[in-house]
């Protein structure tokens, strides 16, 4: 029993230290097996093995390599999607990636320019109140036309409309591309699509039922009604909500089987269900030139959405999944409009706040069929950016003064809304006033008692502030008579002084605007790169200060946290910035002389010489690979054994696994040139030297210091 009892001891014991070494080795930086860099490391140990096996065991090495690259594509895969910056940065550099066999080729990231058209889609999922954005880029490029791309962004996605030509530069697996940002140089304009919202959209509504299931729920009749014809139907709706600018007029056709089943994975990108429901509706004679929006009616138990559409796009697409509902058919053809969500924003007990210290709702606005589906008016600032407003009715605000804003809903040419700037985002507050008339019949009075207060959030979305924080819901938000909204931050006070059926007045204030600190925003350039151990290489590092206007300059000291025996020194050493200003320093990152092979995350941080709890900091990745592998050099002419004479133009050839460094001539054992650029090219003048046998030598070198040489005889 003692003896059992002491080698469950020692069981128990050895448990609890390999416990302890994995909970400490966790927060220290070191690969996990099943993440990007641990990933890496397997392959990196794998490729070392193939590289210095034997002729005989070349191929037991190879095949080993082969399936550690299929695990870590799957999960590369993944992360495109998932978490985007980290599959920039543990994307393996080109020194090391031209080194895996052409076998390997295939399922390794590459970097990738594509010029094509851009397809954006949005997903709704209302159930979950969850939405989802894909971009996918159609290639131009003669040698991958129409190749398609999903497009991925590390950082904020591009203010673009479906149709755009654009030049996308980033990191390629497979289908999947991955880009820094949706700015440039990651994501570069040549062509900006419009789609216009005013005017008759001749619309085409395609019915489709699939192999498995050739069930029709609904009719021809029961769609058209709601769309087009009903006194609640998504067109007379279009019609109120744009003062007669915009209309919807079409056709219902199908049903139509396509030679598809709907019992598996949802066709997440549209196209292929479409297709085929265009190409089925044009052999039953239906020309769809006729048309500039197109509407698939169609179900699929596995999709998790109720509908998704092109944000923009001529001919725009919108799939909607057998809800035959005026309300969602306004929400999705407001996407083919051009227009995004209209969300919430919530700041505790503030009305607003620093956006850091506030929550985003995405269809938290119910008072907009671009919030939650409904068929209430667009809020102000949407109906600007779809022109049904236009400029001369937005008031802009630039001081203190008394404003009165008419009803949002009647035809009018009075003014429908304030345009105030907010300059700590580079946003823009709307007021507005909206009344019970119409589709908007139904406003709450917490809504219709005075001014509604949005954000112009970008990219086609709005944001609803609640000026009354603290009671629960949005059916309260507008302002009050008397009551106010206030932007500290900013130093913006809006103030109902009263309202009427016919206007409200507004009393709006500028004050001082406070400092408000933000954390500094650093990227790092580039993000992954390849060394020996003991090797110094070079990143750049851009810190860019966010704090508001009005705050003073800062000085940013810049440091490093790095694994155990690395150094890294700055130049230079700290960058003093004004508000929203960027500079860049050089990084010159060591690793340590001994350090294996294997993926490493440095850490670059830049902190407010004056408060050290004003800092940002960003990764990279150095990926230590030690080059064993010297170059290969050959002398091409003259030829080994040649009679020369007069001039003799002597060429070399040289290459390397990573990067020949320089090449050295030498004839009779005198060096004649160093060249560190191709090509490798040196005229000899053989009338300086004696007659008889000359030996002419070349030596290749690479960054580590390795190096081959390769010698040659001839005669004069």
């Amino acid at each position: 029993k003692m003896m059992r009892k002491h080698r469950m001891f020692k069981i128990y014991r050895r448990l609890i230290i390999l416990f302890i070494i994995g909970f400490f080795a966790s927060g220290t930086g070191v690969a996990k097996a099943e993440d990007g860099a641990g990933l890496n490391n397997q392959l990196l140990r794998k490729l070392r093995v193939y590289q210095e096996a034997a002729a005989v065991g070349k191929g037991k090495a190879l095949e080993n390599l082969i399936k550690v690259a299929q695990k870590r594509k799957y999960f590369f895969l993944k992360e495109s999607s998932r978490n985007p910056r980290n599959f920039l940065l543990h994307s393996l550099p080109e020194q090391i990636t031209k080194q895996l066999p052409a076998a390997v080729q295939d399922l390794i990231e590459k970097r990738l320019e594509v010029k094509g058209v851009l397809h954006i889609l949005i997903g709704d999922n209302f159930a979950t109140a969850t939405s989802r954005r894909f971009d996918v880029l159609e290639s131009m490029d003669a040698k991958a036309l129409h190749k398609k791309y999903n497009l991925h962004y590390a950082e904020g996605p591009p203010s673009l409309l479906s149709g755009s030509v654009v030049i996308a530069r980033g990191i390629a697996l497979q289908k999947e591309l991955v880009l820094a940002s949706g700015d440039k140089p990651y994501l570069e304009t040549v062509s900006a699509a419009a789609s216009p919202a005013v005017g008759e959209q001749k619309t085409i509504v395609m019915m489709v039922n699939f192999l498995n299931d050739t069930s029709q729920p609904v009719s021809a009749e029961q769609i058209r009604t709601a769309l087009f014809t009903d006194p609640k139907s998504t067109n007379l709706y279009y019609q109120d909500n744009s003062y007669g600018l915009t209309s919807f007029t079409g056709d219902v056709v199908g049903w139509y089987t396509i030679p598809y089943n709907n019992d598996g994975n949802c066709d997440t990108y549209g196209t292929t269900w479409a297709n085929a429901a265009d190409a089925a509706a044009s052999n039953a004679g239906v020309n769809l030139s006729n048309y500039n929006r197109k509407v698939y009616f169609l179900r699929s138990p596995n999709c998790p959405w109720a509908g998704y559409a092109t944000l923009g796009g001529s001919p725009s697409r919108c799939w909607i999944f057998g809800y035959n509902d005026a309300r969602l058919y306004a929400h999705e053809l407001g996407h083919n409009l051009g227009l995004h969500h209209a969300s919430t924003i919530k700041c505790g007990a503030k009305a607003i706040d620093s956006y850091g210290n506030c929550t985003i709702t995405e269809y938290g606005d119910i008072y907009d069929t671009m919030g939650s589906w409904n068929l209430y008016h667009y809020n102000s600032a949407h109906k600007a950016m779809a022109t049904y407003v236009p400029f001369s009715q937005i008031q802009s605000v630039t001081a203190d003064g008394s404003y009165e804003v008419y009803p949002l809903e009647p035809n009018s040419s009075n003014i429908k809304a304030l345009k105030i700037r907010k300059p700590n985002t580079s946003q823009y507050y709307y007021v507005s006033y909206r009344q019970p008339i119409g589709f908007d019949s139904t406003l709450p009075t917490g809504i219709t008692r005075g001014g509604s207060i949005h954000i112009d959030y970008g990219s086609a979305k709005t944001l609803f502030i609640d000026t009354t924080p603290a009671t629960s819901g949005f059916s309260d938000a507008a302002l009050s008579d008397g009551a106010g909204f206030e932007d500290t931050i900013n130093g913006i006070t809006i103030t109902q002084a009263s309202h009427s059926t016919n206007s409200a007045i507004f009393s709006v204030k500028f004050g001082p605007v406070v400092c408000t600190k933000n954390a500094p925003v650093l990227s790092v350039s580039p993000l992954s790169q390849t060394g020996s151990a003991g090797q110094t290489l070079n990143y750049a590092v851009s810190v860019k200060n966010n704090d508001t206007s009005v705050c003073a300059n800062t000085t940013f000291d810049l440091s490093s946290i790095l694994p155990s025996s690395w150094t890294a020194t700055f130049s230079p050493a700290y960058l003093t910035l004004s508000p929203g200003a960027s500079a860049s320093a050089t990084w010159q990152v060591n690793s340590a002389s001994a350090q294996a092979d294997g993926s490493y995350n440095i850490t670059a941080k830049a902190t407010d010489s004056a408060d050290s709890n004003h800092a940002g900091s960003t990764q990279a990745t150095y990926v230590v690979f030690t080059d064993t592998i010297a170059p290969a050099v050959s002398i091409t002419s003259p030829a080994d054994g040649a009679k020369v004479k007069g001039s003799v133009k002597i060429n070399i050839s040289a290459s390397d696994n990573y990067a020949v460094s320089k090449v050295e001539l030498y004839i009779d054992s005198l060096l004649s040139k160093t060249f560190t650029a191709l090509p490798y090219s040196y005229n000899w003048n053989t009338r300086k030297v004696t007659s008889g046998s000359h030996t002419i030598t070349a030596k290749a070198y690479d960054a580590a210091g390795n190096f081959n040489s390769a010698s040659i005889a001839v005669y004069k």
